[in-house]
């Protein structure tokens, strides 16, 4: 009797051939970031689930490896996501607030020429948008990112320093598009973080706020050093935000493709790209 006791406690000891759950033990514990396989190549719920469960490599049905981005550094990557989206915010409606005045009082345009510029300017976004539904995601994500970003400080620069009415218009146009295109690129970054909406989500509002304060910052910058020096602060913004929007972009794209098995596609992720994004 007691020799069959000591058969079925080492029956349950890791490592043991006489294991009856069919797992393979692991070699190491929990947080070394190597967790139980099944006998046909899926990961055990603990493996695929546990948050401290950093950089784990996961093996796929088809036999395939592959690391696994931390949890911890998506949920730093969309945090920062927030903070630059509401600054970005910032230095685009600025412009958007001051345009009249700088239309007005610097480029020497009328009131009807002004309203042109508006126009033509919501134009060109919609423009944009529907291009960038055509191209889906052919393009990538963080480089055209970056391209737009880094254009669209050198449109407000132009914008806020001409004296011509023609580039004025030229260049609002021009802004307001690459305004848009972006937009959306920082947005279905949001989204490919976390397909569930959970960066998405919060990304619009943080949007929302930072809007809210453009006018009042876009006038104070005006006030206190012209037209001049606010097209040097917006495009100084956009400056700043150039390499850490690249950053995140690139991270959510290797998150995204992490999300999917080979061969496989996801309906959150496929709905992104019919977006345009």
């Amino acid at each position: 009797m007691g020799r069959t006791g000591n058969n079925l406690r080492g029956s349950r000891r890791p490592g043991k051939s006489g294991s009856r759950s069919g797992r393979v033990a692991p070699s190491a514990g929990p947080r070394s970031g190597i967790g139980l396989a099944l006998d046909d190549g899926e990961p055990s719920g603990d493996a695929a689930t546990d948050p401290a469960l950093t950089g784990a490599i996961i093996t796929t049905r088809t036999g395939t490896s592959r690391v696994r981005t931390s949890t911890r550094t998506i949920t730093v990557a969309g945090f920062a996501l927030l903070v630059m989206f509401a600054v970005w915010a910032v230095g685009e409606d600025s412009l958007w607030a001051m345009s009249g005045a700088i239309g007005i009082a610097q480029a020497g345009m009328d009131d009807g020429g002004l309203g042109l510029v508006l126009s033509a300017s919501t134009a060109g976004g919609l423009v944009a948008a529907i291009a960038l539904i055509v191209l889906g995601a052919r393009l990538g994500r963080a480089l055209p990112l970056g391209i737009l970003i880094a254009l669209g400080g050198a449109l407000k620069l132009l914008a806020c320093t001409t004296t011509d009415p023609t580039v004025y218009l030229v260049s609002m146009i021009a802004w307001n598009t690459v305004y848009a295109v972006a937009f959306m690129y920082i947005v279905a970054t949001a989204a490919a973080l976390d397909a569930s909406g959970r960066w998405s989500g919060p990304v619009l509002g943080v949007y929302l706020i930072g809007s809210s304060f453009s006018p009042l910052f876009g006038a104070w910058i005006a006030e206190m050093s012209g037209f001049l020096g606010l097209g040097i602060v917006l495009a100084g913004i956009s400056a700043v935000l150039l390499i850490p929007l690249i950053l995140v972009a690139r991270l959510s794209t290797r998150v995204e493709k992490e999300q999917l098995l080979p061969g496989e596609a996801s309906p959150d992720i496929d709905l992104i790209r019919t977006a345009g994004v």
